[in-house]
């Protein structure tokens, strides 16, 4: 929660002024819980350590860091889902490219209005691409069970 500040502008060329647009606004907290998974699971190509998980209706998210053997792989994206109850709902996206991308979010397009009870994080596949553009897929699986109060 807090204070931010977006600009958003075109940069001129020259002596063209740089055409900017502030836009000032206040967040609430987010809504829903915080769990810290503090766990590291491993297979014999990679190891995923869970970070903070946040359960909230709109979407949940989970950092994780991964370390896997083959460190010329880049572009990672975690494939799985978190199970809440009887409930299972998909990793719908978490993909960072950039120098690094070991630590990056998984995170779902649906949430949970109720948070309560035992979860898990379930990671049943880790995609990464080659420095030749050919993928790699590590099997998993990495998984994090946890509670919410």
């Amino acid at each position: 929660d807090g204070e931010y500040t977006l600009r958003l502008g075109m940069a001129g060329e020259g002596e063209q002024q740089d055409m900017a647009w502030t836009f000032q606004f206040e967040l609430p907290a987010p809504a829903g819980a915080v769990v810290h998974v503090a766990q590291t699971q491993a297979t014999g190509d990679a190891s995923i350590a869970g970070g903070d998980v946040r359960l909230s209706p709109t979407m949940i998210t989970a950092a994780i860091h991964l370390e896997p053997k083959d460190q010329e792989v880049s572009g990672w994206a975690a494939i799985g889902h978190f199970k809440h109850d009887e409930r299972t709902i998909a990793i719908d996206w978490g993909v960072n490219r950039g120098p690094s991308d070991l630590d990056q979010p998984a995170g779902t397009n649906a949430g949970v209005d109720n948070v309560e009870g035992a979860w898990a994080l379930v990671i049943t596949e880790l995609v990464g691409e080659r420095p030749d553009g050919t993928q790699l897929r590590l099997e998993g699986p990495w998984e994090f069970a946890f509670s919410a109060p």
